[in-house]
């Protein structure tokens, strides 16, 4: 065991998340076997859900992270696949709300009851406390959507709100805790009596501290991926819907709040989206996970939300998320100049300190290589590791000390000492992440940017042996060594960039649009022992 590196992990970590570790190691809860409660009636409006990709195939037959499997045996809840989010996918039941779920209504009914029957009370991985939050809501959809009275359902969805409220993930907190708040409610509001008032009250609660905690003042959800941002933004425009299927029961203050945020999370969504529609890939971050940004446009749209356009002006700047996205001539940046995360849920945070991607017209050119895969696998080490983004990696080493699939012991802190807005866009920041690890350099980068060319100069001030700056391209980006200090990059329409450094080579990476997908795609590696080191990207004429 590293104990200096559990050290650096543990410190960071508030009370009630060790507290909650141990309670979970010593307490089982039994759940109180008794009928569910009444069904509150809800409204005759139709309810209004976000589009989803759908992802049952056949009636056993499943899709998720790009991996098909047939649930063939009642063994297979648990041993489908040695994958722990695609067995957590499984038992989700997204499918019950995606695009056109009504022509597999029949087979989401045998599903359900499949379920009940082979996975009872107490069964691993199916009544974990995550994907039983996010199936209470599913199973509410598909019961609102059918005004199905299915007894079996409505006693086993009882049972799994019993469940959760004596298993809230107060270990871990962020997304997982918010998760378990929305299923409280969803399912207070579904139920009615004593018992489900107790669940919305929890889950209200809960919901008012969270939101307060998790979403900054710039709209950016603190975990600090536009993934996890745009499932957030789901999970609030379904509350918005449930309050609407449901109306005067969820206190108004709390429905304020709700708004409030959600307004400010999809203006920071369109900052954070690419000019052809996708999300940055910065942190933790998949397309077809959450739904579409402009799915989450059009569906808040339709619930009558209205939130400030993108502004016009060439820099925006989310300072209390660290991101900074700038457009000048044919350019997009997207610039990753903040903290990794919160202090105590660095989760789902990548060692990619001054990391960056930048964009000519609508084609990605320079693009953050992605995130493929959970767990403890070396690919998933490698891809949070500062090798797999477009910074500096100095000696060998990542500028935060990331481990263990979801874990980090030292890390980066970030600084902005400049932000200048003229007929050349100039951002520098810099960052100690080397020093704390190592006791070696500082990173300081600067970004200039022109209406036909980006210039970054990385300085290094302190001791190092060899530093390697990297550019990840996009898989359709074909690059060609035209000169000795000249590479060309091409986009799939025909437009290219110059890039110019005479230390520069083209390498072989990969890029991970979605989980359980790799491409290859080409890296441009600049090898450094002195600073500045300095690299052009010009607009070819």
């Amino acid at each position: 065991m590293d104990l200096p590196r559990l050290y650096h992990t543990v410190k960071y970590l508030k009370p009630i998340q060790i507290t909650s570790r141990i309670w979970k190691k010593l307490y089982r809860p039994r759940i109180p076997q008794r009928p569910a409660p009444p069904v509150r009636q809800p409204a005759g409006n139709h309810p209004l859900w976000c589009r989803r990709r759908p992802s049952m195939l056949g009636a056993t037959r499943f899709r998720f992270l790009n991996h098909e499997m047939t649930l063939t045996s009642r063994d297979d809840w648990t041993q489908l696949s040695d994958d722990k989010l695609w067995l957590y996918n499984l038992h989700y039941f997204d499918d019950l709300a995606a695009d056109d779920a009504a022509q597999r209504s029949d087979w989401h009914r045998a599903l359900i009851h499949r379920w009940i029957e082979e996975c009872p009370p107490g069964t691993a991985v199916a009544w974990d406390p995550y994907p039983t939050s996010l199936r209470i809501v599913n199973w509410v959809k598909y019961l609102l959507a059918r005004r199905d009275r299915d007894e079996t359902i409505f006693a086993s969805l009882a049972m799994q709100a019993r469940a959760l409220c004596h298993d809230l993930e107060w270990h871990l907190l962020g997304n997982h805790l918010f998760a378990n708040a929305k299923a409280l409610i969803v399912a207070g509001l579904f139920f009615d009596g004593r018992e489900a008032a107790e669940w919305l009250k929890t889950g209200s609660a809960i919901m008012r501290e969270q939101l307060d905690e998790q979403i900054l003042d710039d709209g950016g959800q603190f975990e600090l991926s536009p993934m996890y941002q745009s499932i957030m933004i789901e999970d609030l425009l379904d509350l918005i819907q449930f309050d609407r299927s449901y109306p005067g029961i969820l206190d108004t203050n709390l429905m304020h709040q709700i708004r409030d945020c959600v307004i400010r999370m999809l203006g920071w969504l369109e900052v954070m989206t690419r000019p052809n529609g996708e999300i940055v890939q910065f942190n933790d971050a998949a397309q077809g996970i959450a739904p579409k940004p402009a799915w989450l446009f059009d569906h808040a749209a339709q619930l009558g939300l209205n939130w400030p356009r993108l502004p016009e002006t060439p820099l925006i700047h989310l300072q209390d998320s660290g991101y900074i996205r700038i457009r000048k001539g044919r350019f997009t940046l997207f610039l990753d100049v903040g903290p990794i995360g919160p202090d105590y849920l660095p989760g789902h945070a990548h060692a990619d300190s001054l990391n960056f991607e930048l964009h000519l017209g609508s084609a990605p050119v320079i693009v953050d290589s992605g995130t493929s895969c959970y767990g403890t696998s070396e690919e998933r080490q490698r891809q949070r590791s500062t090798a797999a983004h477009n910074t500096v990696e100095i000696d060998g080493l990542s500028s935060s000390e990331v481990w263990g699939g979801f874990r980090v012991a030292r890390r980066a802190r970030t600084t902005i000492t400049r932000i200048d807005v003229n007929d050349t866009i100039t951002v520098e920041a810099q960052h100690d992440g080397y020093q704390t690890i190592a006791g070696k350099s500082l990173h300081q980068r600067r970004w200039e940017v022109g209406n036909n060319i980006v210039t970054i100069t990385d300085t290094l001030p302190g001791a190092f042996r060899e530093a390697i700056a990297r550019l990840h391209l996009h898989p359709t980006v074909a690059a060609h060594q035209t000169a000795a200090d000249v590479i060309e990059l091409k986009t799939p329409s025909g437009e290219s960039l110059e890039l110019v450094n005479g230390g520069c080579r083209i390498t072989q990476s990969s890029y991970h649009p979605e989980f359980g997908v790799g491409l290859p795609a080409g890296c441009i590696e600049s090898r450094f022992a002195t600073t500045p080191h300095r690299i052009q990207l010009h607009v070819s004429e």
